[in-house]
């Protein structure tokens, strides 16, 4: 157990106490739960000191309620523990707020509305490159500030705040873009993509730093290994603890934001992209298209891809 000493903190109301825990012996990574209550619901194993002589006992929690309400509007970021000991979670924060009329909201909603009203993506760096896939693109590096990775916009043409651009937003893929696995369509869809804008004259590839649809790199690789021993592409995320697909297009939403793009021509074959972008306010005025022809290495992929993630592939017999 760890061994930890207290000492009191000055804080209003008096009926409240607080202590702060300096730590002696604390095994890190940990967490401490801090319980507020009023001194009289609190049994003498919580009490560490007597009450003073200010300490009215039985005020209601009513009373801590009028002191907050006076301070700035503020929010806390809580775990909430139910009777028996364990983590409250979704129906249960739910009840929970409803008895003590308090506001609920999840980070992902939190994170939406924050993509949706604030800039969080910066450009840091911007050139041209040359590619075989449709010649010269100018190429502008952005930042967030909500995590570390770096993703990238290559832009074709004298882009319009109020035209309809083409768009590729296109999930890094280093096994296919870079290596030519087999094993996917990633590496053939971009360099269509970029070819289609190209042979347009004009348009945009978001490359979004979302390796292995969210999971990364290493754990990729690990799914990987387990098609191998016979689990599709999604049976090998869920069977490393990963929903199917975890790409979010929030951020990828304000690069084209930064870009002035507002309406888009979308490249793509997956209707939860559609949903995705328009989400956070991106108007998708069209979906096209972007199938590559299967081979022996990638046809079951592809037609898991159909049959259990929804992609909008044809010709290609059902695998359930």
């Amino acid at each position: 157990m760890p061994r930890f000493r207290t000492k009191p903190v000055r804080w209003p109301p008096p009926w409240v106490e607080i202590r702060q825990l300096t730590r002696v012996a604390w095994p890190r990574p940990g967490h401490a739960i801090l319980r507020i209550e009023p001194m009289d619901r609190l049994d003498s194993a919580s009490r560490t000191s007597p009450r003073t002589k200010n300490d009215p006992g039985d005020q209601p929690i009513e009373a801590l309620e009028k002191i907050v309400a006076d301070l700035k509007p503020a929010a806390v970021l809580c775990t909430i523990l139910r009777e028996d000991g364990g983590l409250a979670q979704g129906e249960d924060v739910e009840r929970f707020a409803q008895q003590h009329k308090l506001k609920v909201v999840s980070l992902s909603r939190l994170m939406t509305h924050r993509l949706r009203t604030e800039s969080l993506v910066h450009r840091v760096s911007e050139g041209d490159i040359v590619t075989p896939y449709g010649g010269k693109f100018h190429a502008i590096v952005y930042r967030t500030d909500v995590d570390s990775h770096e993703h990238m916009a290559l832009v074709k043409g004298r882009i319009g705040a109020r035209e309809t651009i083409t768009v590729r937003v296109h999930s890094q893929c280093l096994t296919g873009d870079v290596f030519g696995s087999e094993r996917c369509d990633c590496g053939d869809q971009l360099r269509q993509a970029m070819q289609s804008i190209s042979d347009e004259g004009k348009g945009v590839i978001i490359y979004m730093h979302q390796e292995g649809r969210g999971i990364g790199l290493a754990n990729k690789i690990r799914a990987y290994a387990l098609q191998d021993q016979g689990f599709d592409t999604v049976e090998a995320n869920l069977r490393l603890g990963f929903k199917e697909d975890l790409r979010d297009y929030g951020i990828g939403a304000q690069i084209l934001r930064d870009l002035r793009v507002s309406r888009v021509r979308l490249l793509t074959n997956n209707p939860q992209k559609i949903t995705g972008l328009e989400g956070y306010g991106v108007k998708v005025v069209e979906r096209r298209p972007i199938e590559t022809p299967p081979h022996a290495g990638n046809i079951h992929y592809l037609r898991v891809k159909k049959e259990k993630l929804g992609h909008l592939l044809t010709e290609l017999k059902p695998v359930l």
